[in-house]
C-alpha cells in the first residue's frame, strides 16, 4: 500500500493520469479500502473486497463502447491483497486463479484500455497473473520458499537461468527486484 500511495499521490502520479478516466480499487479488507480512499480514490470506486460481478459489468460496458465506435475511457484497477489460493464451498469463494474476468483483466485488459496492479505477499498467489504483466516488482520477503525462487529464476525473470539465479541469490540485500518484461 505504501508503494501505491507513492504512485498514486506524487505529482504526475496515477490520480492526475487518470483524472479523465477511472481508478477502482479492490482490497482484501475495510481497513485496507479505506487508505486508498484517504489518498483521494472516491469512496464509490473503493471495494472491500474482488468483486467480478464489477469486473464483468465494466468489460461489458467497453464492449458496448466499442460497439458503438467508442474508445473506453482509461481505466486502473488495483488489486490489493485479494487474491485466494484454496477454493472452499462454505464460503462461496473459488480459487481467483480460475476467477474468469481476472484473468481476461491480465491477458486482454490492454485492449479494453485497462491497467492493473496487483499487490500480493506471497508471490505463489500472483502466479498465474505475473506471466501477462509488462512489469513484475518483488520484495524479498515475498519468497517463502525455495519453490518460488525457482519459479521466479526459471519462469519470470526475463533473462537466461544462470544470470537469474545469481540474481535471486543478492536478491535478499535489496529491498525491490523490477523485472521488465
Amino acid at each position: 500500500t505504501t508503494l501505491c500511495k507513492d504512485l498514486l499521490m506524487r505529482p504526475g502520479g496515477w490520480l492526475e493520469q487518470f483524472e479523465n478516466g477511472f481508478i477502482l480499487v479492490f482490497a482484501g479488507n475495510r481497513h485496507c479500502a479505506q487508505e486508498y480512499e484517504r489518498m483521494g480514490v472516491p469512496g464509490k470506486y473503493v471495494h472491500s473486497s474482488l468483486r467480478t460481478d464489477i469486473l464483468e459489468e465494466w468489460w461489458n460496458h467497453c464492449n458496448d463502447l466499442r460497439d458503438k465506435g467508442k474508445v473506453p475511457p482509461k481505466t486502473l484497477m488495483i488489486f490489493d491483497d485479494v487474491l485466494v489460493t484454496a477454493s472452499s464451498k462454505k464460503y462461496k469463494q473459488t480459487r481467483t486463479s480460475q476467477e474468469f474476468y481476472l484473468n481476461k483483466i491480465w491477458s486482454e485488459g490492454r485492449h479494453q484500455e485497462i491497467s492493473a496492479l496487483l499487490s500480493v505477499q506471497s508471490m505463489t498467489v500472483a502466479l498465474p497473473f505475473v506471466r501477462c504483466s509488462d512489469c513484475f516488482v518483488c520484495a524479498p520477503a515475498s519468497l517463502y520458499a525455495h519453490q518460488d525462487i525457482k519459479m521466479l529464476t526459471e519462469n519470470y525473470c526475463p533473462c537466461d537461468r544462470k544470470t537469474a539465479l545469481a540474481l535471486s541469490e543478492k536478491f535478499g540485500a535489496h529491498e525491490f527486484m523490477c523485472c521488465d518484461f
